[in-house]
């Protein structure tokens, strides 16, 4: 088993209770993932849904659901630094839904294609 490195926890298997009450009380979701891409962005919307915000890479769903300062380049490590740093010196971003995945426009363009509106 490979060693954490220090000021990480590894706090084993969560109930998905325990998962969103940690998420909550994070300082951000940090996603760097660039190989195996986020498709759906679950992981985003849960974190999104109890006021956390990401720092993830530009790739799979992340640029389409995540505001701009939430994507980033996670091979560059400074920009990932800088990034942490401004937020925690000037504030994170606040987490909203994108207005165009708002369950009324979505069903607004739904009935458009459909009805022909």
């Amino acid at each position: 088993m490979k060693r954490l490195p220090p000021n990480v926890v590894n706090l084993g298997h969560l109930s998905h209770d325990e998962f969103c009450e940690h998420l909550a009380d994070s300082f951000c979701y940090f996603y760097p993932a660039y190989r195996v891409p986020e498709t759906f962005g679950l992981v985003f919307g849960e974190s999104h849904a109890v006021g956390t915000p990401v720092l993830a890479h530009h790739f799979g769903a992340a640029p389409e659901l995540l505001s701009p300062a939430e994507v980033i380049d996670a091979h560059n490590l400074d920009a990932v630094a800088n990034r942490l740093f401004d937020w925690y010196t000037n504030g994170r971003p606040a987490v909203a839904p994108r207005p165009e995945y708002l369950i009324a426009d979505v069903a607004r363009r739904w009935s458009e294609l459909f009805d022909g509106d």
